[in-house]
């Protein structure tokens, strides 16, 4: 009670203080000159219309400055009208989108769930952006038949930062936000995000954002937000006044605005960045730093230009943004890999086995910057248009099938596969005079894909001789090379676009109806023609000397790390000009061994594919002519493998023969178990090294003839290659030394590729080969023989039979058929002897025709036609036999 009482004393004491308060008008004192008198206070004013003194422009009676005054006013007025006129017209040339959005990282901001044109998105909702957008990259994504025309944008869209945003077109897009389906033009543009709603699209649709309750309101309906990002974001200005001189850094405090107790101890470090409203102003450099979170921080500043420049206190600099945490060397790699996708990590996990830590991150920087070029859904299909295929038919008449009835557990997959592929674009609803039908064959997984019969296509259509590589030639070159990649073509076929006038041509029939092919589908005759020429066409140039391609299969090879990285980074770069795309999960990069065309690739040689002969230990015993053919397939792929190859498969390949009887003996079946031992424990062929001579081993037998092509590498002799051949019937009555002349000039010719230009050795067992080549007058076959090994630079060299053990040893008995002598071998000194192929005329022949006169009395065949011709009796086919 006392204290209210003291309180209205010091009230009414401050109310009488108030009324004794007294206003009055100051009153200044003229000015006065020194003597003291009073000074006109006009008389030294000028005018500054007139330029007169006395009075000011304000007081100025002159109509002739008025009417002037009212004359620049009215041209400052037409001025300022035209000008607001042009900028109002730029302003529409030019529409200003204030994006504050990256190319590479996630913005932060408030972000809604949403379907475009029946594919799930994610928009950022952003106030700022007075246009919508949606990205290039899903648009291209969208399924062919859903993906609408892009038509041209004649404006452009600029940036918060002034800078303009790349456009592809835009187009009107099917939009549904939770229950709300509407459409709306979207400007097709490179970002980073799936797509922005501007302020065009929220005011049509009465948008309204809720932060605090986290939703989006549209036409009534609430949406739930998602918030992404970092938005711990505090303005920094400048501390104090400070001078930068010239050329010169300096590190002053600057005060972070709205920063509180809370945040303090919320956000432990924060990034330090320049503002865009200071980089614009071109005062000075901002540096990045990391620093502790609180009211002062350290901002450090540069001026780089030839005057000083004064940062005035409050002067807006920078921002300081939140850091989650701060990544260490060892979690580079890891975080870069956040934007990947699963299938992509997987490719990359898989590639850092065998890396270090700096290749692990040049690859996943490659993976990164390339990351378009992999499929990352199932109906990720790339479109190319460096070819189309043609189905030239010439004149023939359309062919039409009547639909097929197919088994009835089978209709719902078949209708299943239509919808995904109409869904993909690869087919398209047909109204053509031609229809095939659809054949369902069963995958290794147990899945049915559909095929199209188009064998009476194929029978009318003009092929295309375009070739496709020998893949032994392929494997030949990648010979002193480390590091291998290869790349599969996801769906390669259904990446080629059919010429739009044959797509008809392609039409098939089902229960649902008729369609045809917008993408070229499997079973035409020329599609691998096609398909070989477009992969040539897109890697010309890299073909051979940084990869190879066999239709859908890419392999890169490279000496070093650095040059695999380059040759990958060029492939990829071609790949993703033309629009292909690869599987990631058919990939491998970086390896020293790779799985190519059915062998194993290593730095160390090649050997066969693990995968393709496990299924040979399981191979049950073939009952019919069919089987055998498919087992000897087989085997015939890795023969370059196994050593005297025929000889072993020899009485399998008399099963197939025409018209003989399928008999199974004992004889087939170790043949059979030997084949598949030999191909189990196939060795490792070393790559051939031009640089180096080649040995040749020849072989020549009853029934076979081998040959053995290798090198020396690091003082080991290498096996390059195994070849052999059955005999014919004819062949098979040749004497030792013309077959194992046979031997020679065959591998000669089979490994010319290898051999033809270069100095080369040819091992042989068979000691006459040095008197036949060296022959005075040949005639006939030899001749032709002869003549055939005249081309080649080539040492024959004598190798006694317990040293030839690569090609086994035959036993020699003296030849009826060339007159050879195994005692003339003895008597020549042909130990390890080398002669040239170079066919002598000075050589004087070891037998004269008495001594072969003699020897034809003396032999017993001879004297049984001696007789015969005596006594002039007719002489049956029998007779002519040979008693062996």
């Amino acid at each position: 009670m006392q204290m209210f009482n003291s309180l209205n004393d010091e009230l009414r004491s401050i109310k009488n203080d108030i009324k004794n308060i007294k206003c009055s008008q100051r009153k200044d004192k003229a000015p006065t000159t020194e003597n003291g008198t009073n000074k006109n206070w006009w008389s030294d004013l000028t005018c500054f219309k007139c330029g007169k003194k006395g009075h000011i422009a304000k007081k100025c009676y002159s109509r002739k400055n008025n009417k002037d005054d009212k004359k620049d006013k009215n041209q400052q007025k037409g001025s300022s009208r035209s000008r607001r006129l042009l900028m109002r017209a730029e302003r529409r040339k030019q529409q200003k989108c204030q994006l504050g959005i990256g190319s590479e990282n996630l913005e932060a901001g408030i972000y809604v769930r949403v379907l475009v044109n029946g594919e799930s998105a994610t928009f950022l909702v952003y106030t700022g952006a007075s246009l919508s957008l949606v990205s290039s990259k899903l648009y291209d994504n969208l399924p062919h038949i859903k993906r609408p025309e892009l038509q041209e944008v004649k404006s452009k869209v600029l940036t918060a930062a002034s800078t303009e945003l790349p456009l592809k077109g835009k187009c009107s897009l099917d939009i549904q936000v939770d229950n709300i389906t509407t459409a709306w033009k979207f400007t097709v543009a490179e970002l980073s995000i799936d797509g922005v709603f501007g302020m065009d699209f929220l005011k049509h649709h009465d948008g309204m954002i809720d932060v605090k309750r986290e939703c989006l309101t549209l036409q009534g309906i609430e949406i739930p937000l998602v918030f992404q990002g970092p938005v711990g974001c505090f303005r920094i200005v400048a501390n104090e006044t400070v001078t930068i001189p010239p050329r010169s850094e300096l590190v002053f405090q600057g005060r972070t605005v709205n920063l509180s107790e809370d945040d303090i101890s919320k956000y432990d470090l924060g990034l330090i960045e320049p503002s865009a409203k200071f980089i614009g102003s071109q005062r000075g450099l901002v540096a990045r730093a990391v620093v502790q979170v609180n009211t002062t921080v350290p901002v450090r500043m540069v001026n780089v230009s030839d005057d000083p420049q004064r940062i005035y206190s409050g002067t807006e600099i920078a921002e300081l943004n939140e850091v989650s945490r701060v990544i260490s060397d060892d979690q580079k790699v890891m975080s870069s890999t956040q934007q990947m996708t699963p299938e992509l990590q997987a490719l990359l996990s898989e590639t850092s086995r065998n890396l270090n830590k700096e290749q692990q991150t040049e690859v996943t920087n490659l993976l990164r910057e390339y990351s378009s070029l992999f499929a990352s859904k199932n109906n990720d299909l790339g479109r190319t248009s460096v070819i189309t295929h043609k189905i030239n038919t010439g004149d023939a008449d359309p062919i039409k099938q009547p639909l097929r009835r197919i088994p009835a557990n089978m209709t719902e997959e078949v209708s299943t596969q239509i919808d995904e592929m109409l869904q993909k674009g690869v087919i398209e609803p047909s109204t053509s005079p031609w229809a095939s039908n659809i054949v369902l064959v069963k995958k290794k997984d147990g899945a049915t894909r559909i095929c199209i019969d188009y064998r009476r296509l194929n029978a009318v259509t003009v092929k295309d001789a375009y070739p496709l590589p020998r893949i032994d030639e392929f494997l030949d070159q990648l010979a002193g090379n480390a590091w291998f990649s290869t790349l599969d073509l996801f769906t390669g076929y259904w990446q080629v676009e059919v010429e739009e006038n044959d797509r008809p041509k392609t039409a098939f029939t089902t229960r649902k109806g008729l369609f045809q092919f917008c993408q070229m589908p499997f079973g035409l005759c020329s599609a691998p023609a096609t398909f070989q020429r477009l992969m040539e066409t897109v890697l010309a140039g890299k073909q051979w000397e940084k990869c190879l391609v066999y239709l859908d299969d890419v392999i890169v090879y490279g000496k070093t790390f650095s040059q695999m990285l380059e040759n990958l980074r060029n492939v990829f770069n071609c790949l993703l000009k033309a629009g292909l795309k690869l599987k990631p999960k058919k990939c491998t990069l970086f390896s020293k061994e790779v799985q190519y065309l059915g062998h194993v690739v290593s730095e160390q040689g090649i050997s066969t594919d693990p995968d393709k002969i496990s299924a040979v230990k399981n191979w049950p015993v073939p009952v019919n002519v069919k089987e055998v053919r498919s087992f000897l397939g087989l085997c015939g792929y890795y023969r370059r493998y196994i050593q005297d190859f025929a000889a072993k498969a020899k009485c399998l390949h008399k099963l197939t023969e025409k018209g003989r009887a399928f008999i199974w003996s004992e004889e087939c079946q170790i043949a059979f178990e030997k084949l598949k031992e030999k191909l189990i424990e196939a060795p490792i062929l070393a790559h051939p090294d031009f640089t180096k001579p080649f040995i040749l081993d020849t072989d020549a037998s009853l029934d076979p003839i081998g040959g053995v092509l290798s090198q020396e590498v690091d003082g080991y002799e290498r096996v390059i290659a195994y070849g052999s051949r059955v005999l014919t019937k004819s062949e098979r009555r040749y004497c030792v030394t013309r077959r194992e002349l046979l031997a020679i000039v065959f591998f000669v010719t089979h490994f010319r590729h290898y051999l033809y230009g270069r100095k080369f050795k040819i091992r042989t067992d068979h000691g006459s080969l040095k008197w036949l080549l060296r022959f005075k007058n040949p005639e006939g076959q030899l001749a032709r023989w002869l003549e055939v090994l005249s081309t080649y630079d080539m040492d024959i060299e004598h190798r006694p039979g317990q040293q030839h053990r690569n090609a086994d040893a035959l036993s020699r008995i003296p030849c009826r058929q060339c007159g050879y002598d195994p005692a003339w071998e003895k008597s020549a000194n042909v130990n390890m002897t080398t002669v040239t192929s170079t066919v002598s005329n000075d050589v004087k022949e070891d037998n004269t025709s008495q001594s072969l006169q003699k020897l034809q009395t003396e032999d017993s065949d001879i004297q049984e036609i001696l007789k015969w011709m005596k006594e002039g009796s007719k002489l049956s086919k029998l007779d002519f036999q040979w008693k062996e």
